[in-house]
């Protein structure tokens, strides 16, 4: 790593990287330059990136200036293709102090990391400076054994790549699925689902299989899914796995693929790749992470598959028929209890009932249910088998695990209640921020209890005690709770905001989604409530103002009611029209721009608009009608706002046959709603033109965009419209949609 001050990114000339360059050509293995600065690139040096990465060549007098007798022209050939540069800017608001955005960095990176930590993650991040820079002066290679050692000396212990954290049991009873058969599936080259309501060993049995494939040299990449897991994370956690297994070429791709690319290259990954990929908990995904999971098992071909994909669910989801109807690969198990004497086994082994007619009577109350077994060993006096024969398997774990709720202390009681209201992985400064008093006491105890799982710097709490947990909380507590972690998270980011100058979308959409919560049952701060209370139009609008500085409109071809919002929207002072002539974003041109919102307000109102799906970071919206706006915001076509979320061609015949469908899903949609005639009209056109024989002979490269290169959803005619203006030919002014 090459740690820059202020602004010397401009230092960076021919000259200068020669050295560099001539080093790295003598170093037989794969190089990473990772360049931290806040100061751009000179113009020399930018050119010099693209062709390092094979993308672009260099001309004869900037050769030159790079080469010499320490770096000839074949050795700087050398490194095309085995050099991965990554920029990153890590501003610094002190001059004093150009690498607080990196100290950060390290800690932030640390507490989230597959870590445990013998220190603050500060005091951890300042012995791992010194380490590091330690060695870089001693010029000398450390193996790893030294590496190591010298880590745990610096408070810092690494328990296993992030990717490969399998959650682990300290007991494991044969399902009447096996290990063998799940393990197995693990490298063949299916894609499988196992169903099963909460407890019954969904997640032991997929993990202990993974452990033994793992153990057999067949390493896969597990996927914890919550809500606020964003796809771009899960993307990074699969390229790392990738790396790992040695597919530093597929590794390097999905690094550098954009989000409305996910699908189709993860797709394409598995269908090419023998990588295994575990989903844990689809239930529990946010709705842009579901939607992923689900498009790119849709785009997973109909036969064959180099890779696999393993998918726990509670319940199967509404798309999942079609998948098993149409793909030769898909298979579903459904888990119900343990075998019989497995779960006899278990009551023996933790100590439960008087004898081997109690333990078969304890196990058909509760039909063999993992998870109600289990919590048997922590009620103090005998369940009696009459007080569940009664009820069903859910009730009777709830039940069960009441009666433990019910021996705990009030503070142990109360602690893992607040911490129930968590529905992801909370970090460790969240859960204590909920617990109030006594905070790491009730942590450490809980976890000593194994109520609480706590790894890599999170706090979990198992979904069948959360559920059960969370009813000891009335309504108005609960949003007590949200309060507490959405002040914290504010109280996090502005003290991240004053010493940077950034804001994170991972932590502003967990704060949204707390503070939505949290004013369910009337509690809201003056300064967030109006946009907390803000409708889905209204966000909106704001967030396309803020994007393109107008709002999308896919309904009214006048704008009329589009004027009418926006005028609303001024009178409220929530918007202003931009003035160019007084210096107001002369560079955009933008009609509107967002008024009357703090920097946090108008942070929020972003980050309710992601945590919802109405968008993407990008801002990219997933609409496939025209926009009647476009012309307003500056756009190219009314097709820019949703462009990239289309196939690039040529396409494969599968891939056109699922485009070809959604078109013809779109003309359904468009069917049942009012005022879509011409609309209609114009799908069955697009329809009709897409079958047509040279569209599929080109595999949809006649409707691709001139700048994007996907096809347009607007089809062959508007690709043609875009195409000549291109290339300055006349345009056809009679294309209503190119108009």
């Amino acid at each position: 790593m090459q740690l820059k001050k202020l602004t010397e990114g401009y230092n960076w000339t021919p000259s200068r990287l020669k050295p560099v360059l001539a080093r790295f050509a003598n170093h037989p293995d794969c190089v990473e330059c990772l360049f931290v600065t806040d100061g751009s690139i000179g113009a020399d040096a930018r050119l010099i990136k693209p062709f390092l990465e094979g993308r672009s060549q260099i001309d004869d007098e900037l050769r030159a200036s790079l080469t010499d007798a320490t770096l000839t022209a074949d050795k700087l050939k050398s490194l095309i293709g085995r050099t991965r540069i990554v920029t990153r800017f890590y501003p610094s608001v002190d001059a004093a102090n150009p690498a607080a955005m990196v100290r950060q960095e390290m800690e932030r990176f640390l507490v989230r990391g597959p870590f445990s930590l013998a220190a603050p993650a500060a005091e951890v991040a300042a012995s791992l400076w010194s380490l590091t820079f330690a060695a870089a002066r001693s010029g000398k290679e450390i193996d790893s054994a030294t590496l190591l050692d010298r880590l745990r000396q610096a408070g810092l212990q690494i328990s296993s790549e992030s990717w490969a954290l399998y959650p682990t049991a300290e007991r494991y009873y044969p399902h009447s699925i096996s290990t063998d058969f799940v393990s197995s599936a693990l490298y063949s080259g299916e894609i499988l689902l196992i169903t099963g309501i909460g407890g019954t060993g969904k997640t032991t049995l997929v993990a202990e299989s993974a452990t033994i494939a793992a153990s057999e040299g067949r390493r896969s990449c597990w996927i914890s899914l919550n809500e606020l897991l964003e796809p771009s994370d899960t993307v990074e956690l699969i390229a790392d796995y990738c790396r790992a297994m040695e597919f530093r070429d597929l590794s390097a791709k999905l690094r550098q693929c954009r989000p409305y690319e996910y699908p189709t290259t993860l797709a394409q990954a598995l269908a090419d790749w023998p990588i295994s990929i575990v989903f844990d908990r689809f239930e529990a995904a946010g709705p842009r992470l579901g939607s992923l999971v689900k498009d790119v098992i849709q785009h997973l071909p109909r036969k064959s598959l180099a890779g696999t994909v393993i998918l726990s669910s509670r319940y199967t989801p509404g798309w999942w028929p079609d998948v098993e109807r149409e793909k030769n690969t898909a298979k579903s198990i459904s888990l119900g209890g343990l075998p019989s004497d497995s779960a006899e086994r278990l009551l023996r082994e933790v100590g439960v009932g008087r004898d081997d007619n109690e333990r078969s009577e304890l196990f058909h109350a509760v039909c063999g249910h993992p998870q109600s077994l289990l919590v048997m060993q922590q009620v103090s006096c005998t369940v009696a088998p009459e007080q569940l024969k009664e009820v069903g398997v859910v009730e009777a774990r709830d039940w069960l695990l009441r009666r433990v709720l019910d021996e705990l202390s009030p503070e142990f009681k109360s602690g893992l209640a607040r911490l129930s209201v968590f529905d992801y992985s909370a970090s460790r400064s969240e859960a204590l921020a909920v617990i109030g008093k006594m905070g790491p006491d009730i942590l450490r105890g809980l976890v000593y209890r194994d109520l609480v799982c706590m790894q890599g710097g999170t706090v979990t709490v198992h979904d069948a005690l959360r559920e059960v947990a969370v009813i000891l909380l009335t309504l108005v507590e609960i949003a007590e709770v949200h309060w507490a972690a959405a002040d914290h998270l504010l109280r996090e980011f502005q003290k991240s905001s004053e010493e940077t100058g950034n804001l994170y979308y991972d932590t502003g959409i967990k704060w949204a989604a707390h503070l939505e919560a949290a004013s369910k049952a009337g509690l809201s701060n003056p300064e967030f409530e109006a946009v907390v209370k803000a409708d889905v139009q209204l966000l909106r609008d704001l967030f396309a103002i803020s994007t393109v500085g107008f709002p999308h409109e896919f309904e009214d071809p006048t704008l009329a009611h589009t004027w009418s919002r926006v005028q609303s929207l001024i009178d409220q002072g929530l918007v202003k029209r931009v003035d160019p002539e007084k210096g107001e974003d002369p560079s955009r041109l933008r009609a509107l721009a967002v008024a009357g919102l703090g920097r946090y307000q108008s942070f929020l109102a972003d980050c309710r608009c992601l945590l919802h799906g109405y968008s993407n970071h990008v801002g990219y919206v997933d609409d496939l009608r025209p926009n009647h706006s476009f012309e307003i915001q500056g756009l190219g076509c009314p097709w820019e706002h949703c462009i990239e979320l289309q196939p690039v061609p040529p396409m494969d015949d599968e891939v056109y046959a699922e485009w070809i469908d959604s078109l013809r899903d779109r003309l359904c949609q468009a069917g049942n709603a009012p005022d879509t005639g011409s609309y209609c009209e114009y799908l069955i056109e697009c329809l009709a033109d897409a079958s047509s024989s040279d569209v599929v002979a080109d595999r949809g490269e006649g409707n691709s965009c001139p700048i994007f290169g996907h096809c347009c959803p607007g089809g062959r005619a508007q690709a043609r419209v875009c195409q000549s203006m291109e290339h300055d030919d006349e345009v056809d002014a009679t294309n209503d949609w190119g108009r």
